[in-house]
């Protein structure tokens, strides 16, 4: 609707203020409205470069208009405009040991094979990407929580998603169990999900 009417008619017609429209506005639309003024410009970049990706086009920006933009947000514009150039990714042929462990799946995830009946029993562990600075830029949240009551007992934040992420939340987890419960169960299990591989692994928490 902003985009047929300006701002100032819609609110004059609904009979609220300019900033209450805005505090209503869906975080994307907000973000669209910031970086309107660029939109026919890398369009125009598009059309004459229809090959271009993220990179390319955030140079063109600054070569030909002297604009600079973060390489996150024109990602997250291209996204929102529908102007990200279409890609066919060609899949991986998954390697002879991937193969296997897809085949055991089941039987090496021992959480699946576990009645998972009271805490301390398993942990699993989660990775979550957090955007912010009006989404410029990017953050992992690392955290280990328990299978049954899904308590956190460890995190840990970090701009990149390194092994470290994890182990270090991880070493959280366990001296917060530790201080709970003044011991780590020797049979307690500890889930981590290896995404594309396919199966998962649990170990024992040592």
């Amino acid at each position: 609707m902003s985009r047929l009417f300006s701002i100032n008619r819609i609110c004059r017609l609904c009979g609220i203020s300019k900033s209450t429209y805005y505090d209503c506005q869906h975080p994307d639309e907000r973000f669209e409205v910031r970086y309107e003024r660029l939109r026919n410009k890398i369009s125009k970049i598009i059309r004459e470069n229809s090959a271009y990706g993220v990179e390319r086009i955030k140079t063109a920006l600054w070569d030909d208009y002297q604009i600079h933009i973060g390489r996150d947000a024109l990602g997250r514009l291209l996204k929102l405009w529908g102007l990200q150039l279409k890609r066919k990714n060609k899949k991986s042929k998954p390697s002879v040991i991937q193969k296997i462990l897809i085949s055991l799946a089941d039987r090496t995830n021992l959480l699946i094979r576990s009645i998972i009946t009271a805490p301390f029993q398993a942990i699993t562990s989660d990775i979550s990407e957090i955007y912010y600075n009006d989404g410029k830029k990017r953050a992992y949240l690392a955290i280990h929580k328990d299978v049954f009551g899904q308590t956190v007992y460890g995190w840990q934040l970090a701009e990149f998603k390194e092994a470290d992420l994890v182990i270090n939340s991880l070493e959280k987890a366990k001296k917060t169990i530790k201080k709970l419960i003044g011991r780590i169960p020797k049979k307690m299990l500890c889930h981590q999900d290896q995404g594309l591989i396919g199966p998962v692994y649990t170990e024992p928490v040592g």
